[in-house]
């Protein structure tokens, strides 16, 4: 649990283009918190993957939320980058918090 007002917004496909990993949300819910300025508490789905070395990890990191038509893109830090290589498998499971600072 990040903090007093964490908003579970669901579990999404990983995306990647070129170098970067990154996911769309919908704006709906992610507009209940009111900022765009947000910490992301994602836990790794991998159950579909042939290698399970991912699975329920938990990856807690600031971000910022980027309009893209209906949607947020949050991009995933480099430091998960290997999220890439089973993009086709892997899904997060994401809870939204304001940023206080």
């Amino acid at each position: 649990m990040l903090g007093v007002f964490e908003i579970y917004i669901g579990e999404y496909e990983v995306r990647t283009s070129r170098d970067q990993v990154y996911v769309h949300i919908p704006r709906k819910l992610a507009d209940q918190l009111g900022t765009r300025r947000v910490v992301i508490d994602a836990t790794i789905n991998a159950e579909l993957c042939e290698d399970k070395s991912l699975h329920g990890r938990r990856m807690i990191f600031p971000a910022t939320l980027t309009p893209v038509g209906q949607t947020y893109r949050l991009k995933i830090p480099s430091r998960y980058r290997e999220l890439a290589r089973y993009k086709d498998c892997v899904k997060l499971r994401i809870s939204l918090a304001p940023r206080l600072s």
